[in-house]
């Protein structure tokens, strides 16, 4: 099943892809403990899926966006930052959109 959100995304003309930073690393969540999985994983990831799309003849790479709910959130307002992208060693790429809804809050 795919979030409505990304559908709305690929009506726009965007693509979409869908990461699971959690499950990948054996988590069910990090509520209780953020230094689990942490927004430097979390951006690399999402740089991950950026690459792998632009790498597919499908896509365009300059229609390709990041989504994210809560820690997704985060990650699609980390990188739209180029400092905090040229600090991760990133330089070659750029989402289309970046769209966080109800990023994380801490503290």
């Amino acid at each position: 099943m795919r979030p409505r959100s990304t559908t709305s995304v690929n009506r726009a003309g965007l693509a979409a892809f869908l990461i699971d930073s959690f499950g990948s690393r054996g988590l069910s969540t990090s509520v209780h403990d953020q230094r689990l999985l942490n927004n430097c994983q979390t951006a690399n990831d999402a740089v991950a899926g950026f690459r792998w799309l632009a790498a597919d003849a499908r896509f365009q790479r300059d229609r390709i966006a990041v989504v994210g709910l809560s820690k997704g959130g985060q990650v699609a307002m980390d990188t739209a930052l180029t400092v905090y992208l040229r600090w991760m060693g990133i330089t070659d790429l750029k989402f289309a959109a970046h769209v966080g809804w109800r990023p994380i809050a801490i503290g």
